[in-house]
C-alpha cells in the first residue's frame, strides 16, 4: 500500500490525525479496521517531522486496537470512537489485554 492509497482511504472515511509534542490524536480512528492500514497510518505519522514520541509502533497499535474494540461494544463511544496515543500513557497493559481481545 502506497501513501496515495492511505490518503484516498483517510478521505473516503473520513478519518484524520493531529501530531502533538506528547500525543497523536485520530478522529473517527473507529472507522479503521484493517490492521494493515493502521500500521501504514502510524508509520506515516511516525515519520512526520511534528512527531517526537518515542513508543513503538506496536505499542501504538495495540493502544488503537484496545479504542476500536472498546468502541464496537458500545462503551463510551462519544470517546472510544477516537484515539489519543499519548506519549506517556499508564495503561499501556491494559491496551494490550484489550488487542488481544480485538484480534
Amino acid at each position: 500500500m502506497k501513501n496515495w492509497f492511505l490518503k484516498e482511504i483517510m478521505e473516503l472515511l473520513d478519518v484524520s490525525y493531529t501530531i502533538t509534542d506528547s500525543n497523536i490524536h485520530i478522529h473517527n480512528s473507529y472507522k479503521i479496521k484493517n490492521d494493515k492500514v493502521k500500521k501504514l497510518m502510524l508509520k506515516q505519522i511516525m515519520k512526520d517531522p511534528l512527531f517526537k514520541g518515542t513508543r513503538s509502533l506496536s505499542s501504538y497499535l495495540k493502544e488503537w486496537k484496545a479504542h476500536n474494540y472498546l468502541y464496537e461494544l458500545g462503551i463510551e463511544p462519544e470517546r472510544t470512537a477516537h484515539v489519543d496515543l499519548d506519549e506517556k500513557d499508564e495503561r499501556q497493559r491494559v491496551y494490550e489485554l484489550l488487542a488481544i481481545l480485538e484480534d
